[in-house]
């Protein structure tokens, strides 16, 4: 059943310049809603109906989607500074076992990008993991401990995340990365696979987070 009060129209209206105001509408929209303003004349708003309000907010809605996708997401889009917070949270998963067709892995991967296996080498095993979602990307870490000290391995699903401009380069071996120094921690992120992967902690150095980016086969 339709609401025909007075307010309930006050209140689309009200819905909708909220909208104007947050997104910039195409001139061809602009136009049409100039062309019915003048067509109704000066009264017109005492008299609106709703099915026109309904169609202007239905065309801004259409305007805030295509603008998000021309921009490549929504204005929400995760950062590389928030994914490395993952990373430094505690282990809510058991640890994944050592992939049994290649010691160096542990069994677990998102997408092409497998996670290694620090005890390998190392000696630093996998100890925990975490899943979380972060602005509705999959993010996946495992954990690695050395006594009390932890680095976390974080893997983002989807696109590369943006990453500080500030943030001051870091090369070693094939690994071009980036250094984010936030609250007393450290994370190395770069990109592999096609996705954003991290690997930061507040026990180990920048050298150590370095050779775990750059482990392969």
């Amino acid at each position: 059943m339709r609401d025909e009060r007075p307010e309930a129209h006050e209140d689309i209206g009200a819905s909708i310049r909220e909208l104007s105001g947050q997104v910039s509408a195409p001139p061809q929209l602009r136009a049409a809603v100039a062309r019915e303003r003048l067509r109704r004349g000066p009264g017109a708003r005492r008299h609106v109906t709703r099915a026109p309000l309904l169609a202007v907010a239905a065309c801004l809605a259409i305007a805030i989607a295509v603008s998000f996708a021309l921009l490549g997401g929504s204005p929400e889009a995760p950062s590389a500074a928030q994914a490395s917070a993952l990373a430094l949270r505690p282990a809510t998963l058991s640890a994944p076992a050592v992939d049994t067709r290649n010691a160096r892995f542990v069994a677990r991967s998102v997408g092409t990008v497998r996670f290694p296996n620090y005890g390998y080498e190392a000696s630093w095993p996998a100890v925990g993991a975490r899943s979380d979602a972060l602005s509705g990307r999959r993010a996946t870490t495992v954990l690695y401990g050395k006594g009390a000290a932890r680095v976390g391995y974080t893997i983002v699903d989807g696109r590369p995340l943006g990453v500080p401009a500030s943030a001051p380069r870091a090369r070693f071996e094939r690994i071009d990365a980036r250094v984010i120094r936030r609250d007393g921690a450290l994370a190395v992120v770069w990109q592999q696979g096609g996705h954003t992967c991290i690997v930061a902690s507040r026990d180990a150095g920048l050298a150590q987070l370095l050779r775990f980016a750059a482990w392969q086969e």
